[in-house]
């Protein structure tokens, strides 16, 4: 009587698959958490970038800087679109502070006299990483005659 082979894998096989997908994903997860961290880094500039723009447009229009009644505005990424700080930053400024993605946002008018303010931004990573060089912080100046620097990195 002849044996009829029964189908699938041996164990060799599925040993030898199940060893290439582990080096696969050994060497995909790091890559995979550098990218989101670029990725990361990338939107923070460019909300830099916006809100900076968004700032010289209000100090024009306004002669201060936005926020007016408060020495400080913080958005958090868990906030909610409709939360009171995320609304006010899109009415006044007319800026879309996403939340949900990882940033954190401080805005901050910082007054040495009556005459010369400035405004400071500071993004950071809620998942304290560093993503900005060897920090997760991101901080920004911008002075009343238009000028824009990088602050210190905690």
């Amino acid at each position: 009587m002849r044996m009829k082979r029964q189908g699938g894998y041996t164990i060799i096989e599925v040993m030898i698959v199940i060893t290439i997908m582990s080096i696969l994903a050994a060497t995909a997860i790091p890559t995979y958490s550098t990218w989101r961290q670029r990725a990361i880094a990338a939107e923070a500039k460019m909300m830099v970038k916006q809100i900076m723009d968004a700032e010289i447009g209000y100090y024009l229009d306004h002669n201060t800087f936005f926020p007016e009644e408060s020495d400080s505005i913080e958005v958090y990424n868990n906030y909610p679109q409709d939360h009171d700080n995320v609304k006010n930053i899109s009415r006044y400024l007319h800026v879309e502070i996403l939340t949900g993605h990882y940033l954190d946002y401080t805005f901050q008018v910082v007054r040495s006299d009556p005459l010369a303010h400035t405004f400071q931004l500071e993004i950071w990573s809620s998942t304290n990483s560093t993503i900005f060089g060897d920090s997760n912080v991101i901080i920004y100046t911008l002075d009343n005659k238009g000028i824009v620097s990088e602050g210190s990195s905690l």
